[in-house]
């Protein structure tokens, strides 16, 4: 099995947190540039980010795909050229599937690997609806593009199939599958065990409901090995 990996999201209020022992405990890090003041990105976050070798995740949200409030109205002249230092392999941009105007512009002329993500803060989605967001998806790079769908079930049976899909869906995508909200802490703290590839955390306030924070997702992370 893959190493289950830890995704930190970060804003402009978070970033100053990131010190040598987050590091050491995460895999990657999700930079929200929708969290971050213009003026703090141009001047500021290039340095920041500079300062470990974990890859990157850039992710633009949309109002209509996040329960956060943005700091600042981007688009993509605004970050081309932030982006270009990063370009490579082994950072992910975050592109929507299910919207048509995301920032991020000509992204398959980049060297950047690419999350294909889907959220949905009402309700669950079927593994046919999965299936059929999937095969619109063009480019699909199979062993370096990651699928990442995070839906928000009402109950345990809708949280149990979703789950039971991602664990079929993975056993031909690389995938991340979340279920927001209280019921959907498993999915986090033991994603792998449904094929999930990753799980992301906070360092400070949640930035998706349901999200943990570093410190608790290790805590319960063991606690569950340990059980098992």
């Amino acid at each position: 099995m893959n190493k289950y990996r830890i995704v930190v999201t970060v804003g402009e209020n978070e970033i100053h947190r990131l010190d040598s022992e987050i590091i050491s405990q995460i895999d990657l890090i999700e930079v929200r540039l929708d969290l971050f003041s213009k003026k703090f990105m141009i001047t500021k976050l290039g340095e920041k980010l500079r300062s470990n070798n974990l890859p990157k995740i850039f992710t633009y949200r949309l109002s209509e795909d996040s329960d956060q409030k943005k700091k600042a109205e981007l688009n993509f002249a605004d970050i081309k050229e932030f982006l270009n230092e990063f370009d490579n392999q082994k950072n992910f941009i975050d592109v929507e599937i299910n919207r048509k105007n995301g920032i991020f512009r000509n992204y398959k002329d980049h060297n950047f690997s690419i999350i294909y993500s889907f959220h949905d803060f009402e309700k669950v989605i079927s593994l046919k609806k999965m299936r059929d967001r999937i095969g619109k998806i063009s480019g699909y790079r199979s062993g370096r593009d990651i699928l990442k769908f995070a839906v928000t079930p009402s109950n345990a049976n809708e949280l149990v199939d979703f789950l039971c899909d991602i664990r079929c869906l993975s056993l031909e995508y690389k995938i991340a599958g979340l279920a927001m909200g209280p019921l959907g802490i498993i999915s986090r703290i033991a994603g792998d065990s449904f094929g999930s590839c990753f799980s992301y955390c906070s360092i400070g306030e949640p930035r998706a409901p349901g999200q943990v924070s570093v410190k608790t997702f290790l805590k319960f992370r063991k606690d569950f090995q340990n059980a098992g």
